[in-house]
């Protein structure tokens, strides 16, 4: 608890453990190995040796709920020692077994995170108590189990409504990762809890000198996904992540461009030069991955940012991406990278061989094009003059495929990119274009 590092004393007690298990109580084992997952001095085989001699009625609810963390918490998300554990704090809990806030809330994270379906009737039924007397939590407790939640598929509308308020009633108990979960945790949901949000946005400023990088780039993905405004914390957080960005790794930059776009604010100083350098730095180094390529170049030139200047960094994403391969790419990525320097008026010559390159890998995979990726990739081949590298036959297969799913602007974007570059497509995908058009005419906009 006091998150002392003696891994000689774990290690004796881990060993203590393992030799006489038959000896402890199962409560007791079980909050040995607990304690034991918390500072990461517990094999799989022992928690699956106390998940054994655990395998008993008398095992309270609340031992049981602390095991399946030490599972969690190792990463042991199933096999026969978890599931057991899982099943056992199920119907224990069902069975009216009382459990502590401290318990319940680790037991929420604990069962989102296992697999099963022992695991997932777990966490339903621990989620139905936390809804009970959700303002009787810490906002630390709160927070980790919004964030459990988040991770579930399903998601229990009831349960987030209950503990918005207190997590916003208690923001200044939590420390930034606590702060940055909570709204990730919503974000990830897409629940815009207004009351929330604007807690976050307040608690956080102050704060910002202690969040690690991880923590930042999370709170400006979470605030851009939820689509709440936030001006003040936008304009601290750029502050603080322009003056360490070289703190940050690859994919973090990336989050943090991805964004700032997405929320119209990537054009602002010195965040947009901060950025600029490591991004020129870090492709030179290598050091992204294709999908933060493709994120990084949509950003720069995302339509209603283009003071952000996308041409400072096209160039080097260019040859990046090319190096890199781009079959690493997916079919989105493959569409963004073209659509970028399609976007890019004073694109140079790597943008140029990037467009080419993109066109012509492409070719082969339409296929497995979605609706917004063919649109963009055919605006794009049209916009640079690549489209003679597409295959007609493949394009007309993927638009007759796409175009009954795909936006009255995705439908105008390839109906132009055909007039301006020569592509005929073959009669059934004309057809479905000239029906898809014809039946949604009043979903146009002026432009398309």
């Amino acid at each position: 608890e006091a998150g002392v590092r003696a891994p000689d004393l774990f290690g004796t007690v881990a060993d203590a453990l393992r030799e006489r298990l038959s000896s402890f109580t199962a409560d007791d084992a079980c909050d040995v190995a607990f304690a034991l997952s918390r500072a990461r001095c517990v094999s799989d085989d022992l928690l699956n040796d106390v998940s054994v001699h655990a395998n008993t009625t008398a095992t309270s609810a609340e031992a049981l709920a602390r095991l399946c963390y030490a599972f969690a918490r190792k990463g042991v998300r199933r096999g026969e020692g978890a599931s057991t554990a899982a099943s056992n704090a199920r119907q224990a809990v069902i069975n009216g077994g009382s459990l502590s806030l401290d318990a319940l809330s680790r037991c929420c994270w604990a069962s989102a995170a296992l697999e099963g379906e022992d695991a997932s009737v777990l966490f339903n039924e621990c989620t139905k108590r936390v809804a009970r007397c959700a303002n009787e939590f810490t906002g630390k407790q709160l927070v980790t189990i919004a964030f459990a939640a988040s991770k579930k598929r399903s998601v229990d509308s009831s349960l987030f409504d209950a503990i918005a308020d207190g997590i916003a009633a208690k923001t200044d108990e939590l420390n930034p990762q606590g702060l940055s979960n909570a709204a990730f945790a919503y974000a990830t949901v897409r629940r815009r809890d207004p009351i929330l949000f604007a807690a976050v946005a307040r608690a956080a400023p102050p704060l910002l000198k202690n969040f690690e990088p991880r923590h930042s780039a999370s709170l400006a993905w979470s605030f851009s996904k939820a689509g709440f405004r936030a001006p003040q914390l936008y304009d601290a957080l750029a502050l603080s992540c322009a003056s360490r960005l070289q703190e940050f790794d690859a994919k973090q930059i990336s989050t943090l461009a991805w964004a700032y776009a997405r929320a119209g604010r990537l054009d602002r100083e010195p965040l947009r030069t901060a950025l600029v350098q490591q991004v020129n730095e870090r492709c030179v180094s290598r050091s992204f991955s294709a999908q933060s390529l493709a994120n990084i170049a949509w950003s720069f030139a995302k339509p209603e940012h283009n003071s952000a200047r996308c041409e400072d960094v096209l160039d080097a994403v260019a040859a990046a991406a090319m190096e890199l391969g781009l079959s690493e790419f997916t079919d989105q990525g493959l569409a963004n990278l073209a659509w970028s320097c399609a976007r890019t008026p004073r694109r140079g010559p790597e943008a140029e061989r990037l467009v080419s390159n993109v066109t012509q890998a492409s070719s082969t995979r339409l296929h497995e094009f979605g609706p917004q990726a063919c649109a963009n990739l055919l605006w794009a081949a049209a916009t640079c003059d690549a489209a003679q590298d597409l295959d007609v036959s493949k394009v007309s297969a993927s638009l007759e495929r796409n175009v009954p799913k795909m936006t009255a602007q995705q439908i105008s974007m390839v109906c132009w990119a055909g007039a301006v570059a020569g592509i005929q497509p073959d009669p059934p995908a004309l057809s479905a274009l000239w029906r898809t058009a014809r039946s949604r005419l009043d979903e146009f906009g002026p432009r398309a």
